[in-house]
């Protein structure tokens, strides 16, 4: 027989949407439906990724001007030109998909930001033997159990080739204040050396790197015998620390596992 699944009102529950009788009732069937509970996780995790997104509003001179010039044609050609506009928008954007600069690299050139400085000493700690509060099982796990605890969560989610998983391993997962702002703070050992990262949303982290619309800049100092690697992205801001060759860019290959990206980030190099 077929086990009853509660997958319409996870979303509800989620967000604390049911009354209080139906909420035990949910309560109740998660305790012995993994199934569910993995399901509830997703739903978790999609919500934290939408609270990170950021409205970018067109200017609105920008938005006026446009608005004047199809109101001063006629009905039947400004629906020609609205779709001529959607048409040319949506190319220009897939030609911009496939050629950007999908990533560029900065040597810093100002001071440390308190987010920076915070994550760097969260690594000494780590380092020096200090553990976080949730050991997960893989990537997932603590991706999925930082959802659960509404702190902010990455865009992608890991899922490393089995000859790459030995060499990429997820040793802890923490909720903390970072700087004045809620964090997600993760450890990660690469070939043995450790490696942190910490994100929390942008809006929150003071002098936060700005986002690029659509490529990324890394911003990248040596201090020390570490790499320290910031930016932003969407809506939330990263500083990855590491002690890893080069300018440590590798430790980025616990998020972005595809090759086509591995290589790219292997190519960067401060401009």
């Amino acid at each position: 027989m077929n086990q009853h699944h509660e997958f319409e009102r996870l979303a509800a529950f989620a967000e604390d949407q049911l009354e209080p009788l139906e909420r035990a009732t949910i309560e109740a069937h998660l305790r012995g439906c993994e199934e569910c509970r993995r399901a509830l996780a997703d739903i978790a995790r999609s919500i934290a990724l939408a609270n990170e997104l950021e409205i970018e509003r067109m200017p609105r001179e920008t938005a006026a001007a446009m608005r004047a010039q199809l109101l001063k044609a006629p009905r039947p050609i400004r629906w020609v030109a609205a779709a001529a506009a959607l048409a040319l928008l949506v190319g220009s954007a897939l030609y911009w998909q496939v050629n950007r600069p999908w990533a560029v690299m900065r040597g810093a050139v100002d001071a440390p930001t308190a987010f920076e400085q915070e994550g760097r000493r969260l690594h000494t700690q780590l380092r020096s033997g200090a553990s976080l509060d949730y050991a997960p099982r893989d990537d997932r796990d603590a991706w999925d159990w930082l959802a659960a605890q509404g702190a902010p969560v990455a865009g992608l989610l890991p899922d490393h080739p089995a000859d790459q998983r030995p060499r990429y391993q997820v040793i802890g997962a923490a909720v903390d204040e970072v700087a004045g702002a809620r964090a997600s703070v993760l450890s990660y050992r690469i070939d043995g050396r450790p490696v942190t990262l910490v994100l929390a949303h942008r809006r929150d982290v003071a002098n936060a790197p700005r986002a690029g619309l659509l490529s990324k800049t890394v911003t990248h100092r040596r201090e020390g015998d570490a790499n320290v690697l910031t930016w932003s992205v969407g809506g939330g801001t990263y500083v990855m620390v590491s002690e890893l060759e080069d300018h440590g860019q590798r430790a980025c290959f616990v998020c972005h596992t595809e090759r086509r990206f591995q290589s790219t980030i292997l190519a960067l190099r401060p401009q």
